[in-house]
Formats: C-alpha cells, structure tokens, sequence
C-alpha cells in the first residue's frame, strides 16, 4: 500500500522503487517472484507488461517483458496448471511450479486470463492463446452458475475413493504410473513398439514410482503419485518415439480426452458455490479482455451474462450498492 504524503499523489519514483523490489525478488530459473511456496502473482506481471509498454526500447522494459514471459512460460508447462482438467491452481508447494495445493480459485482463473490475454497481444504467440481458452473453458465448465454468475473456488482434497469416507489432497487430480498405461494401451501409428501411455508418460514426466518428492509431500498423503507437467519438450518427445510435431498433438489431445473422462469417475473436490461480487467483477474482465483480444463473441456473451447476473441478484437499485 502506498501511503500519501501531505495528500500528493505518489511520483513516478513509487514505481521505479516497486521495479527494484521485483528485480530482487525474481527468480529467474523458474520465474516468479519467491522461492517455496509460488504464488503466481498476476498483479505483478501485470506491473510488468505496463512497465514494458512505457520503456519497450529501453533495458528496464525488456527486462520487465522477459521476467514476466518466462514465468507465464513456467507456470504453464508446470503442475500447477491442470493439463487434463484446465485451469491453474492457487500456488506451488515448491519453486518449480510442479506440484501444487491443488485448490483453484476464480480470482486467480480471471487474472490470469487477463494477463495471458496480454502476453498474447505483446507477442502474438498462439500458445498463449491456447493458455487463455484453456482457463476459461474451466471457468465456463466447473465454476459457472447455470444463470451466469461465478463460483469462488475448488477444494484441494477429496475423497480417494467413493466406497471411502477418507480424504486426500491430490487424490482428484494425481495418477499412478500403472494407470496411465493401463487406460492408454493404444500403440502409436506408425511405431507399434511404443504405446500412447509411454509417450504420454515421457513428455509429462510420469514415474513408476512417482514423480513427487517427500519434502513437497510432507504428510505423504501423494506417495507413489504422479503430478503431470511437461517435462519434456514437444521436439524431445518427438525425437524420442520418431513421430511428426503434428502427430504429437493428436496423441496427446486423444489421451488427455481419456484421461479427462477417467478422472470424472473420481470424487470430486468440493465446490465452494459462493458467489462474490468482486471476484465475479474479475471474472468478468478476463472473459472481456479475451473477447477483445480474440474477437470472442462467445466470451463477449459469456461477461454480459455475468454482469446481468449480478445486476439482477447482488445489486440494491434502492441504494445503488
């Protein structure tokens, strides 16, 4: 918080100083700005676009463009990120963005939506596009009143079983090495040695036993699980099984289907249907700002039927609040 001085505005030396404390703070093989936990801190990419668009030419602003690239960058090839499911989750256990609490939040889903938004207008990259649609296909699908509103958030337990009154965090969300080869049994086209669950276990860095450590697991509730995250580029993987960039893609979008209709057979986390006008307000400018940036008309429809929403069951027309 910035505290006014004899009641003048803050200069622009507020700024600078706010520059100087995020250089100190970023961590730049990861990205990010602390070690563990890792919270993504949109705000602060925010900050940084900003800085870039005033300085683009400039050492400070390039740097504010890389810092805040390389961490959307992380975030999305991380754990923290649902590769199978959409969406991110609230932060990272560790300082790779592997392994995450794995509650979601909207007002993270709606920043991040605007802030991937702009990474896509600085760079015109298509990933980040895909980044942006991924969040709010979630948004749209598991946080959404069926009149328009939003709901505020996803546990990060549940149960691990249905037969079990038991309670696990992750249990929704991880896998065993087994299992994924056991649904995804399917050889690949044209490489009959090796099976859609090999490759899949390759690229996202899946374990016989297990790809989480135990100081990010201290109550051991995730032993022998597997958290997906890329751990292998597209061209190492392709490299690896001798398949086509354009192969690759299919295979995984036909696996993460059968991985996503798999997991629904799982209890799921409890839903947190509060509705909250202020996260709803944020929710709203995602879906604005990728209905501007990607001439979205479904989005544009999607922000004004959460604006009626709230219009019609959170606002006072007698008193205006």
């Amino acid at each position: 918080m910035v505290r006014l001085i004899d009641g003048k505005v803050p200069g622009c030396e507020v700024w600078d100083k706010c520059q100087e404390q995020m250089y100190d703070q970023y961590e730049p093989l990861h990205g990010g700005f602390s070690q563990a936990p890792k919270f993504p801190r949109p705000s602060l990419l925010k900050l940084l676009f900003h800085r870039h668009a005033r300085f683009p030419e400039e050492l400070d602003g390039v740097r504010s463009k890389a810092m805040a690239l390389h961490t959307l960058d992380c975030m999305a090839l991380g754990g923290i990120h649902d590769h199978i499911g959409q969406g991110f989750a609230r932060y990272s256990v560790d300082s790779k963005w592997h392994v995450p609490h794995f509650e979601k939040m909207l007002y993270d889903q709606a920043q991040l939506a605007v802030v991937y938004s702009m990474a896509y207008q600085l760079t015109r990259e298509q990933n980040y596009e895909y980044i942006v649609r991924d969040i709010l296909t979630y948004v749209s699908r598991d946080l959404s009143h069926p009149e328009g509103g939003f709901y505020s958030a996803e546990d990060a337990d549940s149960q691990v079983s249905h037969s079990s009154s038991e309670k696990k965090e992750g249990a929704f969300y991880t896998w065993d090495y087994d299992e994924v080869l056991q649904l995804l049994k399917k050889p690949l086209e044209g490489r009959p040695k090796y099976t859609q669950g090999e490759l899949i276990c390759f690229h996202y860095g899946i374990k016989p036993t297990g790809n989480i450590k135990p100081e990010t697991d201290p109550r051991g509730e995730l032993l022998g699980r597997n958290v997906l995250t890329i751990k292998n580029k597209p061209f190492e993987t392709c490299d690896k099984f001798g398949i086509k960039f354009d192969e690759l893609r299919k295979v995984i979008s036909e696996c993460k289907q059968i991985l996503y209709k798999e997991r629904l057979k799982r209890p799921r986390p409890h839903l947190d249907d509060k509705i909250i006008t202020s996260w709803n307000g944020l929710m709203i400018s995602g879906f604005a700002k990728a209905a501007f940036v990607f001439n979205d008309e479904m989005y544009k429809k999607r922000a004004i039927a959460a604006v009626n929403f709230i219009k019609k069951y959170l606002y006072n027309p007698i008193n205006k609040k």
